[in-house]
């Protein structure tokens, strides 16, 4: 469900799109104890990419279960590799 939301919010109007080849970046966020999602920074070579990415990441409001130890919720750090190809 995650990555659906995030695809359909994505907009490639805005991005400096090679001829052909491949966008990559690598997001990284943190999932809150209270589900949210904080922290946001995303690491590649095209900056447009980057940027979009991490406004999409900042505009999902939904709440997401935290990770747990020991049956307590703490903050997660993950990280989400996206690529984008064009011919």
């Amino acid at each position: 469900a995650f990555r659906n939301e995030f695809s359909q919010n994505f907009d490639t109007s805005a991005l400096e799109k090679p001829k052909s080849g491949t966008l990559k970046t690598v997001i990284y966020y943190a999932v809150e104890v209270d589900g949210s999602i904080l922290y946001i920074k995303a690491i590649g070579e095209n900056e447009s990419f980057n940027k979009e990415a991490e406004r999409v990441l900042k505009s999902i409001k939904t709440k997401y279960n935290p990770a747990k130890v020991n049956n307590l919720a703490v903050r997660y750090l993950l990280r989400m590799p996206l690529n984008m190809n064009f011919k």
